[in-house]
């Protein structure tokens, strides 16, 4: 099913995914180790049953872990983000990646957009740099995302926390594609991003590592989990990662600083006690609002500019800091049944000040850069946002006996707390004259020779911000209960039945815009067990999210809603080392938020609050179907592999012409320890490869044309490559390469008649001392 493409029933697959040697070689190897180790049919599903009460039982241990550091594999053995019960991948009704520890270290993973383009079915569409980026599956933004199972402004836009967050303090990503809210109090069928935090473990080990690269980088981590009593009930993890490096664009700089302590405790044989803090802060010096390179000269001939070009001023940046506390108390009852409660509180600090010279429009000129050096304006956003999040959770689950079958439940509640202050701003010229904190096109802010500029960033003095007192406060608070039970109907078949009851309520400057209550978002899934290796499976959720976009007015649009469905065939292999699955989804919703437009078709803004887009409810829904391969694991105890493609398919009414999701998306790694006395070696490659996307010039349109100019983000394959090499059994050199062929592809095209580069080919080199 996997190598033939006219089975799978998709027509005009494009030429890049059939010819990639390195599609072909891996599906070649997945589909030989599916054959090896599929069983007689005469095996029953029952002993899987038992392998999988065993499995749960040891999870659950305090003497165990789920970390998948702990497993140096690219299969995690088991996740909870769909149901909240700790299931395996395969007994799991929905779609669920995980980007472990060992792909994150063998990717050089260091942000959450690595990580999540290291992820089956999600893509990206940029908009700054430094900035917003928004990403998807399924055809959604994903709005979704959790650390440790807590909800978290995980966005990156200009009061979001995702932009700070550093991957080397988590221990994994789970990502579950498809709607989920039985756990939230969402059901976005794009799905949820939850980061899990490398947690305190009962031996001593550590490391050390540095990492240069190309374009100046420099990246420092430190990782130490030290027990602090003889027998490791009392223990702690800290970890320390830093990072000051120019990138492959003049006068950019990023600089983050990561930290994690952690402290865990067993206060008796099955009560456990955790209690932690955490700090992430990023700063991109040369960030931009908007596009950074203009594809349009002013007589409306393309433009050919380096990579390395960055039209920002030379006092441009963009930084996010984020400070939290969590803990959590876990106890498991002699029956095996367990319970926990959880709490965290995050306060986030964005700063915006940005200035770019990009088209615009306004009353002086639309700021197209002419040939001779004119016709250049400076465009200026500054802001600055302050966010404090609440969370506390509560469950218990556990098997339960009836009608002669072992069976599992989970209920819980969760709170979710979230208040977000935009800061009233005076702005000032250098000269100390007051202007406007957000300048399109302006007199004062004309660019006398565009080509002097971006060499320096030098030309027009800093803006500079005081706080008026004009606060805009925003509240989202988010409560509810959920319950679900696993029933095991027959041997081979098990069906997960379950439910949320929310509660949500928007306040905006103390005044309550919007209050939803008693919804109840119904969940419905079923697994069943052809044999030892192959599971069938379906499930079926509603969609409900109160939506935190505003009108023109300022007033909070109406909820989202609709349906999600999903059906599919698992595998796993190997004694559950490798799995994979194949899945079918349609997801249909109505009342999207949809970018407010004036007749020109440019972007509305809230009235008073200008750095935020308006939005109104779409007037028709939008529908999604396709499918998706994914696959992941180890083949032999010196052979990784993970992998998936999706195949999308949007029916959006509502669309400007644009198009925002690719309609096919393929990603494929492996790594392989050398045998014999290369043993010490190992090699790895990938690929990720996207076919194009329709694009609208946004914003701002063609100079000369208008509107009546078709415009495409190109399809582009991008491969990477990895060697390690064990120096002796403390220390050990990795050496990434990504981009290998330096391939020139845009991660933005068209937004104000501009474009952003991708990263061209760099070389990061690693060493890492363990102890």
């Amino acid at each position: 099913m996997l190598v033939n493409r006219k089975r799978a029933g998709v027509a005009g697959v494009p030429v890049w995914l059939r010819l990639s040697p390195v599609v072909c070689a891996t599906l070649a190897v997945c589909s030989q180790a599916a054959l090896a180790q599929t069983a007689p049919a005469d095996t029953t599903a029952a002993k899987r049953t038992a392998e999988t009460t065993q499995l749960e039982e040891v999870v659950v241990s305090a003497e165990s872990t789920n970390a998948s550091e702990a497993t140096r594999s690219y299969e995690n053995p088991a996740v909870s983000s769909a149901t909240g019960l700790l299931l395996t991948r395969r007994e799991t009704p929905q779609s669920v990646s995980v980007v472990t520890r060992q792909q994150m270290d063998d990717e050089n993973v260091q942000t959450l957009d690595d990580a999540l383009l290291n992820a089956t079915g999600i893509s990206a569409t940029q908009l700054d740099v430094g900035g917003r980026t928004s990403y998807r599956a399924r055809g959604f933004e994903i709005t979704n995302f959790r650390v440790d199972g807590a909800l978290m402004n995980g966005q990156t836009g200009f009061s979001g926390q995702g932009l700070a967050l550093n991957m080397d303090l988590y221990d994994r990503v789970e990502i579950l594609r498809g709607a989920n809210g039985l756990l939230g109090a969402t059901g976005d069928p794009a799905g949820v991003v939850d980061l899990v935090r490398k947690e305190p473990r009962k031996t001593r080990f550590g490391s050390v590592g540095v990492t240069l690269g190309s374009h100046g980088g420099r990246h420092l981590t430190a990782d130490l989990n030290q027990p602090l009593n003889a027998d490791g009930s009392v223990r702690s993890r800290f970890v320390f990662s830093g990072d000051d490096s120019n990138t492959f664009r003049d006068r950019e700089k990023d600089k983050s600083l990561g930290l994690l302590a952690s402290f865990a405790a067993d206060i008796t044989r099955d009560t456990k006690a955790t209690l932690g803090l955490q700090y992430e802060r990023r700063r991109i010096d040369g960030a931009t609002w908007g596009t950074n390179v203009p594809i349009w000269y002013a007589d409306g001939t393309e433009t050919n500019f380096k990579r390395s070009l960055n039209s920002s001023a030379d006092w441009s940046y963009s930084e996010r800091e984020s400070k939290t506390i969590f803990g959590a108390l876990e106890h498991r009852f002699d029956n095996n049944w367990t319970t926990k409660l959880s709490g965290s509180w995050t306060r986030g600090d964005v700063d915006s000040h940005l200035a770019v010279a990009k088209a615009n429009r306004g009353t002086v000129s639309a700021g197209y850069w002419a040939q001779d050096g004119s016709g250049a304006y400076l465009n200026t956003y500054l802001s600055e946002a302050q966010s404090t999040t609440k969370n506390l959770q509560w469950s218990l689950n556990g098997p339960f006996e009836a009608l002669g079958r072992r069976h599992q439940f989970m209920m819980g509640a969760n709170y979710n707390d979230n208040e977000s202050t935009a800061y009233g701003l005076d702005c000032f010229n250098s000269a100390g004259k007051s202007v406007a904190c957000m300048n399109r096109i302006s007199n004062g802010f004309a660019i006398g020779d565009w080509r002097e500029f971006i060499r320096s960033g030098e030309g027009i003095g800093e803006v500079t911000t005081a706080r008026n007192g004009k606060d805009t406060v925003t509240r989202i608070k988010t409560y509810g209960t959920y319950a679900a039970t696993r029933l095991s109907i027959t041997d081979p078949l098990s069906v997960i039945v379950g439910a949320r009851l929310s509660w949500q309520r928007n306040f905006s400057n103390g005044v309550v815009t919007s209050d939803f209550s008693h919804q109840v978002t119904p969940y419905l899934g079923a697994v069943y067990d052809l044999n030892r290796n192959y599971s069938l499976y379906a499930s079926y959720t509603d969609v409900f999210e109160a939506q935190s976009q505003r009108r023109v007015d300022g007033t909070y649009l109406d909820p989202k809603s609709g349906t999600a469905m999903e059906v599919g065939v698992k595998g796993e292999w190997l004694d559950g080392q490798f799995d994979g699955s194949l899945a079918v989804f349609r997801n249909k919703q109505k009342d999207v938020a949809t970018i407010a437009r004036d007749a020109s078709g440019d972007p509305l803004y809230v009235t008073g609050d200008e750095g935020v887009t308006a939005y109104v409810n779409g007037a028709s829904g939008v529908t999604t179907k396709g499918f998706e391969v994914d696959f992941s694991g180890r083949i032999t105890p010196s052979w990784n592999v993970y992998g998936g493609y999706t195949y999308l398919s949007v029916n959006n009414p509502n669309s400007t012409g644009a198009e925002d999701d690719p309609k096919h998306l393929l990603r494929l790694n492996t790594s392989y320890r050398l045998p014999g006395s290369w043993n010490k070696l190992t090699l790895g490659t990938g690929l990720t490869a996207q076919s194009k996307m329709h694009q609208v010039a946004t914003g701002t349109s063609h100079p000369t044309e208008g509107a009546n100019v078709n415009i495409d983000l190109k399809a582009y394959t991008l491969f990477h490559a990895m060697a390690r090499y064990e120096i002796n059994k403390d220390l050990v050199a990795t050496l990434n390469i990504s981009n290998l062929f330096d391939k020139t592809y845009y991660r933005q095209y068209g937004f104000y008649s501009g474009a952003i580069y991708g990263e061209p080919r760099t070389v990061r080199l690693n060493l890492k001392a363990t102890f």
